[in-house]
């Protein structure tokens, strides 16, 4: 072989490592909130009717797509299961409703641009306050990646007085 062709053979592999090298980083750069919060979560849950009464609880956190995830609780009080969106905020990656449980709760629907990402590329949790609520709407819960925490309060249908609170470490 030539020295031209040896030459732009080597050419090509350099810039075919390079693309795929770059492109790799990329991705790994790339912060999947609900790939991150997804695990098994170990704690307690209490009820609002006798907050004193702790009992054990599992929840089971999996991704639905990049900003929202099925949770399955599983305990002697209560079990259930529910799907939240994902919002990033700071430290924190805050909770909030679905479509129909958003309606239900807030008495209108989300917008379709309800997660616009912020700078850094993730679900805004700044953008979803100002854009999909009032002053007044009420929050229950959300998860501390620093201690790797999940709080969450579940209010069941039609029971504005009654709620348990769920509180929790990733295992």
């Amino acid at each position: 072989m030539n020295k031209h062709a040896i030459i732009s053979i080597l050419l090509v592999l350099l810039i075919g490592v390079f693309v795929v090298s770059c492109s790799k980083d990329e991705n790994e750069n790339e912060i999947n909130l609900a790939t991150e919060v997804s695990g098994k979560y170990t704690g307690t849950i209490n009820s609002s009717l006798n907050p004193e009464e702790k009992v054990d609880a599992t929840i089971n956190i999996s991704r639905v797509d990049d900003a929202t995830i099925q949770l399955d609780l599983m305990s002697e009080m209560m079990d259930t299961a529910f799907m939240l969106n994902l919002y990033e905020n700071g430290d924190s990656v805050m909770v909030c409703f679905t479509e129909n449980q958003f309606y239900q709760q807030y008495g209108h629907h989300l917008d379709e641009d309800h997660h616009m990402m912020n700078d850094e590329g993730h679900m805004s949790w700044d953008h979803h306050m100002n854009e999909q609520h009032e002053t007044g709407d009420e929050h229950f819960g959300g998860f501390g990646q620093q201690h790797h925490s999940f709080h969450y309060r579940i209010v069941p249908a039609n029971q504005s007085n009654v709620y348990y609170q769920f509180e929790g470490q990733k295992q």
